[in-house]
């Protein structure tokens, strides 16, 4: 399943399990000769061949596992009925925590403002001339210009949105597919998901998959017919 949907990654092992079965199987100076006959690169992130700057862990399949711990023991619509459950949950308590709040942010940014304020209100600052400040805190004493700071006009960059929309229009399948996902659960875009059909259609298999995910949180005869492919993904994988 992972190797269809992600045919540039690369598979290593879980350190933990590989740890494991070697304390358990191994007691003496084979387990050297095991660890280099499955090859570096399957357990050492320095020999990894694919690109290292975003590796991901079963760290979090782990975590899942133990979160539907129940419900891994009936059908698939449980478990789909219990993370739609959590997730309706989640949003009921942000919003219900944050429906009376007067605060204009997040609560993460209104204590990184706190804390701003809080340390700006020890410093002591006092005009001297045109633009410059003298500024006093627990004793030291600094000039700060207005002048001399560099600024640097914003700007959109329009070069990347053009050729991102020349991809769209000329049917690139990984460019409606991004863009379809990012709209369609950032955006609430009705014309998202016409994208991800598109990419779908073209023959992309990230697209087919979020489809039929979508099915399945769609319920109904949708949910059968997502069920239904992912289904016959996993049997095309083995």
């Amino acid at each position: 399943m992972v190797s269809t949907i992600y045919p540039a990654s690369h598979y290593g092992c879980c350190m933990r399990h590989l740890g494991e079965n070697i304390r358990n199987n191994f007691h003496n100076s084979k387990a050297a000769e095991t660890l280099e006959r499955i090859g570096f690169h399957t357990w050492s992130r320095a020999f990894c061949p694919g690109n290292r700057y975003n590796i991901m862990t079963s760290n979090i399949a782990e975590s899942v596992n133990s979160m539907f711990d129940v419900e891994r023991e009936f059908l698939i619509v449980a478990r789909f009925d219990e993370i739609n459950r959590r997730f309706a949950l989640l949003f009921h308590q942000r919003r219900i925590e944050l429906v009376n709040s007067a605060n204009r942010f997040v609560p993460s940014i209104e204590k990184d403002i706190s804390k701003y304020v809080n340390a700006g209100n020890k410093l002591l600052a006092h005009q001297i001339a045109n633009y410059k400040f003298s500024v006093t805190s627990h004793g030291d004493v600094a000039t700060v210009t207005l002048v001399s700071i560099p600024y640097r006009r914003w700007s959109i960059v329009r070069r990347c949105t053009s050729f991102l929309k020349m991809c769209r229009a000329s049917r690139n399948l990984e460019a409606l597919y991004r863009k379809g996902v990012f709209d369609f659960f950032n955006r609430n875009d009705p014309t998202a998901l016409g994208m991800i059909n598109q990419a779908a259609d073209g023959g992309h298999i990230g697209a087919s998959y979020v489809l039929a995910i979508i099915s399945i949180f769609n319920g109904g005869v949708s949910m059968r017919e997502g069920l239904m492919f992912i289904a016959n993904m996993k049997k095309r994988s083995h």
